[in-house]
């Protein structure tokens, strides 16, 4: 008689084995999960890109070198020092970066190598692009002005894109700071959709704000904007965006208009190693310098006075100087930044704008998206959080402590103040747009 297990064993046996599988499979399940959502998180996390970009023959910084990244159609470009600082999301270490720069030859690298102060070095190309040579026989100013605004208008993106940026809004009157309006939000270009005016079709929305408007001085210039319902004058986050949209459609950029104006061929002058022209202008919308590449004719800055810059203080077009630069991603043309400013009856105006991310590819909104978000860049939602200007290294205007003294809070910790007075729509008086509200968070995602 061969052997038997004593009765009730195998069943033992079998429940035990039966219990040790179901207990290894389900450790495996959680394992294969947890290396599923570790994988996850690490590449949708933020990403913080930060370094120098510089010359690798003469260890010279870069400025405005390009940094982009092709997965999500995003860039920014370097600062005067050469520094640069980029936000990513959902991003992955081992994404590729491409950082470029006017005569030089692209530098293709990764996430991981762009963190942490990273050194990236960009080694010159040989040139043998045959300049134009300024001579009065051979250079003809007006027929090369004409092939600078075609170029630009062709090379311009009409269709609707956006960009995270930065402006700083401040107001002076009797030697007295009487407002401070800044904000980190959206820049939206509608192009031809959503039936936006031409005119209007490029406006900035407030997201992050720090908000000083409360001064009665300022509060009165309310009045020439006809509403008794704002207690103040409306942000002017979009007034810079504006005044570029002007100069394509009625003014110095545009193709017909810009026929009216008169040209001298002022200067010429090296900007890392490339030669700039500069160009003066003269017609019923202002004066000023085109600064333009003498090789390919790409356009530098505008740097003008023009009397078509719109105040929402005086609700109309007034004087103001104007400086508007341009980034080239893929010899495209976007906004870099705009400096403006007027002194008119006694107030002293100031309005800075400055992209901090760009993207290329093309953004969709709808009809009913764009004129709702349309009400808010009026009334926009005021809300702060000190991380988010902690991650973009945003510089505080030199004048910060002065302005806070004049406006009555340099005794309060600055984040502390902003945290406590946010939470609300800017004219208070106005029931806020939701639909708007909920868009502008939306557009997160985007980048």
């Amino acid at each position: 008689m061969g052997f038997m297990w004593p009765a009730g064993w195998t069943n033992t046996i079998y429940y035990q084995v039966y219990f040790i599988n179901e207990l290894m499979m389900r450790q495996f399940y959680i394992l294969a999960i947890l290396i599923t959502i570790s994988a996850s998180l690490c590449a949708q996390k933020s990403i913080k890109l930060q370094g120098h970009v510089y010359d690798a023959t003469t260890n010279e910084s870069l400025p405005s070198a390009t940094i982009v990244y092709p997965k999500q159609s995003l860039g920014t470009i370097s600062d005067i020092n050469g520094q640069y600082s980029f936000i990513l999301n959902d991003a992955h270490i081992n994404d590729s970066i491409i950082i470029t720069y006017i005569g030089y030859a692209p530098h293709r690298t990764t996430v991981s190598a762009c963190q942490s102060n990273a050194h990236i070095y960009l080694l010159p190309e040989t040139q043998n692009i045959s300049e134009i040579t300024i001579s009065s026989e051979k250079f003809n100013l007006e027929k090369f002005v004409r092939s600078v605004i075609r170029h630009y208008n062709a090379s311009r993106r009409d269709e609707p894109h956006i960009a995270i940026a930065h402006y700083h809004e401040t107001a002076r009157k009797a030697n007295r700071y009487i407002m401070l309006m800044e904000s980190i939000g959206y820049a939206v270009y509608a192009g031809k959709e959503a039936n936006a005016a031409p005119l209007s079709s490029f406006k900035f929305f407030n997201e992050n704000s720090r908000c000083l408007v409360k001064d009665s001085a300022w509060a009165e210039y309310n009045k020439y904007g006809g509403s008794h319902l704002k207690h103040t004058v409306s942000p002017s986050g979009g007034a810079n965006l504006n005044v570029l949209r002007y100069f394509e459609l009625y003014g110095i950029l545009s193709e017909k208009h810009s026929k009216k104006f008169r040209y001298r061929l002022d200067s010429s002058y090296y900007y890392n190693d490339s030669e700039i022209y500069c160009i003066g202008f003269n017609g019923s919308a202002g004066e000023g310098q085109l600064h333009v590449y003498s090789s390919d004719m790409k356009l530098l800055k505008i740097d003008c006075i023009t009397n078509k810059y719109w105040s929402n203080a005086f609700h109309k077009r007034v004087n103001a100087n104007v400086t508007i630069e341009f980034n080239y991603f893929d010899s495209t043309p976007f906004i870099a930044s705009v400096d403006a400013h007027f002194n008119k009856d006694g107030l002293s105006y100031s309005n800075r704008y400055k992209t901090l991310t760009q993207k290329f590819n093309n953004f969709q909104l709808t009809s009913d998206e764009y004129w709702s978000m349309n009400d808010y860049e009026i009334n926009p939602f005021i809300q702060y959080d000190p991380m988010g200007w902690k991650l973009y290294n945003i510089v505080h205007s030199l004048n910060r402590q002065t302005i806070y003294s004049d406006l009555g809070i340099d005794f309060y910790p600055e984040d502390e103040y902003f945290i406590k007075n946010s939470g609300y729509w800017f004219h208070s008086q106005e029931k806020g747009n939701e639909v708007a509200r909920n868009k502008i968070e939306e557009l997160k995602t985007q980048f």
